[in-house]
């Protein structure tokens, strides 16, 4: 939706961000004896010294003082201002200020035009469907969770055709069955490439809006469960010990290949690849190698992956942790995921609150944690997921909360103890 003045409002697809920059053309000074030009102290042209007997800022041209940039020009001995702004100096040198071409200013328009998915992962797919319009009216895009039991179901199709004709784009976000890990690491490579392989090929004939496949990269159950499990307890150090046993280079080299092959498969179906996963695997990145990803069994240095995202995720780590995680979490990591990875990031965000204690208690949370991923300069930005969204008749408010307006926020404990925490580690991985 337009407004009155042709701009997207703030529930259309688009939401625009005018930074206005201001750049300034400045003609340099002529000097008839062959004074320098701008931006520094005027000087003679065969190089000697400022004229003593000229103002400051000017120049003495061959035994005639030129007048400096940046103040008004008179001429040294203090007469009047000439009537086009040019002081006259001797036979003629003139300032900066001569045939009205200075500080002409030109207004520079940089729109920043943010986009916006939500994640649906914990309802079926025939209850996403009733929320895609209202979606499609908040210019929210999907990022659809699709596991083996929904392949070549009429809800997939009613789903993906629903979103289409809504305008909503969709990514494919193949998952695995619970019991097999759910997610994609080393362990369960194997099986991912199978899945996202008929993931794809299941929506072939399909009327879809899918552009983009989603590679889910975490550490699959039940290691993940037995890590966190360490972290809960406070024995950081076993959890520790847990982590560095996933060691095998020789055996990640052989992942990154099997990633890659998953990504070309996502290329030669004509989707872009992202990779979704970790925030603090990108702490790995500082030291050039991929120690932390082996340990952590997921591979993403090395991969041509078209887009990143990174689920910096408050409540959760906070509950799993138990460090306190603010939106200094995403903003951190959102500035370091721009700095190696530039405009082909996103930041995700959650969690909106489910069955359980996890979760946002309020909107404003989110709001906070979409003003500090702004801040961060990302602009794609996605939160999970659809079922915390709709929970208790706010989705509305909930959807609004995307359109929180940049804002940096105050750093917290939690965020430093995370980066050194890996970065730990990371300096154990590179000892011999």
């Amino acid at each position: 939706m337009q407004n009155e003045d042709g701009w997207e409002d703030g529930m259309g697809r688009k939401v625009a961000l005018m930074v206005v920059a201001w750049s300034t053309a400045l003609v340099g000074a002529e000097c008839g004896g062959g004074g320098q030009g701008m931006g520094e102290v005027l000087r003679p042209a065969d190089g000697g010294a400022q004229d003593d007997g000229c103002l400051a800022g000017t120049a003495d041209c061959e035994g005639d003082c030129c007048q400096g940039m940046g103040e008004v020009l008179r001429p040294a001995d203090g007469g009047a201002q000439d009537e086009l702004g040019s002081a006259e100096c001797g036979d003629g040198c003139v300032g900066a200020q001569d045939e009205l071409d200075v500080a002409e200013h030109e207004e520079v328009v940089t729109a920043v035009e943010y986009s916006y998915s939500i994640k649906a992962d914990n309802l079926d797919l025939a209850e996403v469907v009733p929320y895609i319009e209202a979606l499609a009216g908040h210019g929210i895009d999907l990022f659809l969770c699709v596991r083996p039991w929904h392949l070549g179901t009429p809800e997939l199709a009613a789903c993906l055709e629903t979103a289409a004709s809504g305008g909503v784009e969709v990514r494919l976000w193949p998952l695995l069955d619970w019991n097999d890990g759910s997610w994609c690491c080393e362990d369960t490579l194997d099986l991912c490439l199978e899945h996202i392989g008929a993931a794809m090929d299941s929506i072939e004939g399909l009327v879809h809006s899918v552009d983009t496949v989603v590679v889910n990269m975490e550490l699959a159950h039940p290691k993940i469960d037995e890590f966190k499990a360490m972290v809960a307890s406070g024995d950081l150090a076993a959890a520790e010990e847990y982590i560095m046993a996933n060691r095998n280079p020789e055996v990640f080299i052989q992942s990154q290949a099997k990633v890659q092959a998953i990504v070309d498969a996502i290329h030669q179906h004509g989707y872009l690849a992202m990779v979704n996963t970790y925030p603090f695997i990108m702490d790995d990145f500082a030291d050039g190698d991929t120690d932390v990803q082996d340990v952590a069994n997921v591979p993403v240095a090395g991969i041509s992956w078209d887009m990143y995202s990174f689920t910096a995720y408050t409540t959760s780590y906070t509950a799993d942790i138990g460090f306190q995680f603010g939106p200094y979490y995403p903003y951190s990591y959102g500035q370091l995921a721009k700095e190696l990875f530039g405009e082909s990031v996103e930041i995700a965000v959650g969690l909106l609150p489910h069955d359980d204690s996890t979760g946002y208690a309020s909107p404003a949370d989110m709001q906070a944690d979409v003003a500090a991923v702004k801040s961060a300069g990302v602009a794609s930005i996605s939160a999970f997921d659809l079922e915390g969204m709709t929970n208790g008749g706010n989705m509305d408010e909930w959807a609004e909360a995307f359109l929180a307006p940049p804002e940096v926020p105050a750093p917290d404990q939690g965020t430093a103890l995370m980066h050194l925490f890996v970065k730990d580690i990371d300096a154990k991985l590179n000892l011999p």
